[in-house]
């Protein structure tokens, strides 16, 4: 999919909040025109005044169609604020991203459980030993 054809699909999304390109990227008429018509393609500071008022659109896919066209949206940790981040942060939350941390952090807790078993066996034999005395008859 073409430029800009990606950028008339956005201009179909805004439309619903009455935001036309022209209003989004502030660029005149004419330059509009030839945009839309795919005589001219926006230049570097038509498409930062579209990914600044809309910071949930991912750079990536307007530029060079790469999904998803709107990036992930997080919250703040009170929860008030949208959090829109990049793409690369977002991976950075991908458990594959953090596998070497993961398989480091899987081997400790099978560590810990290695050592929790052999804690209760432990437990076990020393009840089991005690049993038989705590039981004898005293004759």
């Amino acid at each position: 999919m073409s430029l800009i054809k990606r950028l008339e699909i956005l201009e179909l999304i805004e439309a619903q909040q009455n935001r036309t390109l022209k209003k989004i990227a502030e660029i005149t008429d004419q330059t509009y025109h030839g945009i839309k018509s795919g005589r001219n393609y926006p230049n570097y500071e038509t498409i930062t005044k579209i990914l600044n008022v809309i910071p949930r659109l991912n750079a990536r896919w307007l530029i060079l169609g790469e999904e998803p066209m709107f990036l992930p949206v997080f919250q703040d940790e009170d929860g008030s604020n949208a959090v829109y981040e990049p793409a690369s942060s977002y991976m950075r939350r991908s458990p594959l991203y953090n596998y070497p941390i993961l398989v480091e952090e899987v081997e400790e807790i099978r560590k810990s459980v290695e050592e929790l078993r052999k804690s209760v066996e432990s437990l076990s034999s020393e009840k089991e030993a005690a049993a038989p005395a705590s039981g004898a008859e005293v004759g």
